[in-house]
């Protein structure tokens, strides 16, 4: 059931910045929930993705697998978090594995099924919600891009 709590998630969110109250609730209204358990995977590295989800509660790690099998910690998600957003763009498989490392955690799961009938009901908010959604995707790929260069200077210190 979507409650009060949910929605108070959203509004918190920069993600939702730009959104009206009744909007919100029309996006809300699309979401579907789950609650996993601490150690539960939210998605495999590799596993093709036709959603993404948004953190109530709890906290998700997310995970890269080296070549030789060692796990990498990329980063943790808690209250408010957005993760596997890329899977509605692109249709390319996951990039990494999400598991839960609380001892529960609420999720909102936005399907891309989801964002296409929306598109039937309501173009205006579909189109806010993909442009929104692309921005995000922006802003996380010039942060990655900062660290990127970041490593590298650092490495080319060490180095020499």
């Amino acid at each position: 059931m979507i409650t009060s709590d949910k929605f108070a998630v959203l509004r918190d969110l920069s993600f939702f910045k730009e959104f009206a109250d009744d909007e919100l609730q029309t996006f809300l209204s699309i979401c579907a929930e789950k609650v996993l358990k601490e150690g539960e995977k939210v998605f495999l590295e590799g596993s093709i993705g036709e959603e993404f989800f948004i953190i109530v509660s709890g906290q998700v790690a997310i995970v890269k697998e080296s070549d030789s099998g060692e796990r990498q910690l990329l980063t943790v998600l808690e209250r408010g978090g957005v993760f596997g957003e890329m899977s509605i763009i692109d249709n390319s498989p996951r990039s990494a594995c999400a598991e839960v490392i609380d001892s529960n955690a609420e999720l909102l799961i936005v399907k891309k099924k989801f964002l296409e009938d929306l598109s039937k009901r309501n173009l205006d908010l579909s189109v806010k919600l993909i442009l929104t959604l692309i921005q995000f995707i922006s802003e996380r790929l010039r942060m990655t891009s900062e660290r990127f260069a970041f490593a590298q200077s650092t490495l080319k210190n060490l180095e020499g």
